[in-house]
């Protein structure tokens, strides 16, 4: 069973495009946390059963999309109960898939927009925020404010990697693992990586299928199974023999003759 909370006015969720009247009929994956006012979400209709969504949102006029039906599984955090924001916005792409991603926005008007196609490995994180504020000695004026993270199509964000604030990536970009990647970068077909992340490699573009599948022998498991040598089946054979052995030895501790015997017979 889904968990939300709703507390405030104008505050909605949607599904397929359908204002969610029941909360009831929400899919089980779902936790959602709407305080304010007029703060949105939006999920695609045929929502992954193998994704997992926990949002929070604190505030007014805020929206989180998703428009992927492949799997995605992540937390985001827009605001705090403490210190709400206002006009603030989270996008996911069609066909992004991501295996778990931690959002955290903590300003008015900042904007995350992640493209399609995008596939998302596992402990990402985007902040848009610093959460703190440096302020510039002289004039007073807050420095570090987050405004947006942009990422575009067929980016693969390898496991690890820590986004901050105010970065764009183009296109057909790879991240490396947990790099921490800050900044505006221009250059499509690359890999990013490093602390801090720069421009590694380039013309190069990232691709969903594993290394064997495109270098290795191309053969299915059942091709591998049909086609192996009388030892490698035999083998599993053994193991079941060995197994039954086991089993005989402790039907013959049984004292009762008559289950003794039955048991025998269904080895």
């Amino acid at each position: 069973m889904s968990k939300i909370y709703i507390k405030g006015k104008e505050n909605k969720i949607y599904i397929g495009g359908n204002l969610v009247t029941s909360f009831n009929d929400l899919p089980s994956n779902l936790e959602i946390h709407l305080e304010g006012v007029e703060n949105t979400v939006f999920i695609p209709e045929n929502f992954s059963k193998d994704s997992f969504l926990s949002v929070r949102i604190f505030g007014e006029k805020n929206t989180f999309s998703i428009q992927s039906t492949k799997k995605v599984c992540l937390s985001a955090d827009m605001g705090y109960v403490d210190d709400p924001i206002k006009g603030s916005s989270f996008s996911l792409g069609e066909e992004t898939s991501c295996n778990f991603a931690r959002i955290v926005m903590g300003e008015d008007g900042s904007k995350i927009s992640i493209g399609a196609h995008n596939f998302i490995s596992w402990d990402v994180e985007l902040w848009c925020t610093d959460g703190h504020s440096l302020i510039d000695k002289t004039s007073g004026n807050v420095l570090n404010v987050g405004k947006f993270i942009r990422i575009a199509d067929s980016c693969w964000i390898t496991r690890g990697v820590k986004i901050g604030k105010n970065t764009d990536i183009p296109s057909f970009c790879t991240l490396g693992c947990y790099s921490v990647v800050s900044g505006r970068f221009t250059e499509s077909y690359c890999v990013i990586a490093g602390i801090p992340a720069r421009v590694v490699k380039r013309n190069v573009k990232p691709q969903l299928r594993s290394v064997n599948s495109i270098c290795g022998s191309g053969r299915s498991l059942e091709e591998i199974i049909s086609s192996s040598s009388g030892e490698y089946q035999n083998l599993y054979y053994h193991q079941r023999t060995w197994k039954k052995s086991i089993l005989r030895l402790f039907i013959n501790c049984i004292p009762v003759g008559h289950i003794r015997k039955k048991l025998r017979n269904r080895l």
